[in-house]
């Protein structure tokens, strides 16, 4: 049986793929093709914190509460034990499984790590394939950073290129060469996420021909995860402070349906954009590694990607004093509406134990 490993990268339409790849996972099952749920629902980013050395703790963990290190480790094991036997039930009259999370890409940033996964999956496998998606950096930069701002980040800027994160997210040398060196050169499959370069000009039609996937009636998913407007950021991390996404290391309960109300309302407005020092900053980085992809995989291309809009420094459409008020007015609405859920959920939960 063969292996379709997606591993992102970040911002690259992945959301979209997976919700794909979810609504569609029993037709594809009827056609040979096993979408894992024991690794995920639509994010089958379990591989990924599975292959992570134990002492690396990320968000999936946190959110788990596994931050002790012998916890994490059991967990990992039952997590691969689950995905075995899934596998093992499904495999009659199965040609591929297909495996789509870019935390593989995003999280497995240490030594060994990607040496691990290979190790853990080249057994259950004859043949396995990487298909991993490049975007321009600063774009990528620019939409990770509104990410994080839904996810709790404070911060006030896009951080340059040497923070670590960024830094591994968008060096696209980097993330090729160790892909390949453990994976080889013939089971990478490189594509640009730049509209001339999909076919079909969007994500889903290009990785169902990439991923060899066979052509059938699938259904199309709604679009999700919008970015966040420049308003909505501005806002948003700013509420980030009294309302953090964790508390004593727990999930803070009172975010709860937070992000899907920002990009219901501060998601159509202006867009975030770098200031023209963090784009020529991302772009002296990353230079070397652009011109190593441009020739090493797309020779026939006149540029790589789309230069970013230097157009600007990041637009402010009101003063800092404006966007404390309206935060504070939102934090204050926001947990007088939490609170007053949690109030009336009470004599319901009463009346339930009553019966």
């Amino acid at each position: 049986m063969h292996l379709t490993l997606h591993i992102g990268t970040e911002k690259t339409g992945t959301t979209s793929i997976q919700n794909f790849l979810s609504i569609n996972r029993a037709l594809l099952g009827e056609n040979g093709v096993i979408v894992p749920r024991s690794l995920g629902g639509t994010n089958q980013r379990l591989l990924a914190g599975i292959a992570m050395n134990d002492d690396h703790v990320d968000d999936l963990f946190q959110s788990a509460g596994l931050t002790d290190d012998e916890a994490r480790h059991t967990a990992k094991a039952d997590w691969f034990s689950q995905f075995r036997r899934e596998l093992d039930a499904k495999a009659d009259g199965a040609d591929m499984v297909l495996i789509s999370s870019e935390h593989l890409h995003s999280r497995l940033s240490r030594d060994g790590e990607i040496e691990r996964l290979h190790e853990l999956l080249s057994p259950l496998f004859e043949s396995i394939t990487v298909v991993v998606y490049l975007r321009e950096p600063i774009a990528t930069a620019v939409s990770a950073y509104s990410t994080a701002v839904k996810y709790g980040a404070i911060g006030a800027n896009i951080p340059p290129p040497d923070r670590p994160y960024f830094f591994n997210l968008v060096n696209h040398a980097r993330t090729t060469r160790r892909w390949s060196g453990v994976f080889g050169d013939d089971a990478l499959r490189v594509r640009l996420f730049e509209p001339d370069a999909l076919l079909g000009g969007e994500a889903i039609s290009d990785f169902i021909e990439t991923a060899k996937l066979p052509q059938l009636n699938y259904a199309m998913p709604l679009r999700s995860n919008p970015s966040l407007d420049a308003l909505g950021v501005e806002l948003l991390r700013r509420v980030n402070k009294d309302i953090p996404r964790f508390v004593d290391a727990e999930p803070n309960p009172l975010r709860e349906g937070l992000i899907e109300f920002f990009e219901k309302h501060f998601s159509d407005g202006s867009p975030i954009a770098a200031p023209a020092k963090i784009v020529a900053a991302y772009e002296e980085t990353f230079a070397d590694s652009n011109a190593f992809i441009h020739q090493t995989y797309f020779p026939e291309r006149n540029q790589l990607f789309t230069p970013y809009s230097k157009a600007a420094e990041r637009p402010h459409p009101g003063h800092v004093k404006d966007y404390d008020a309206v935060a504070s007015a939102l934090t204050s609405l926001w947990r007088a509406k939490q609170e007053a859920m949690s109030q009336s959920a009470l004599p319901n939960a009463k009346a339930r134990r009553t019966r």
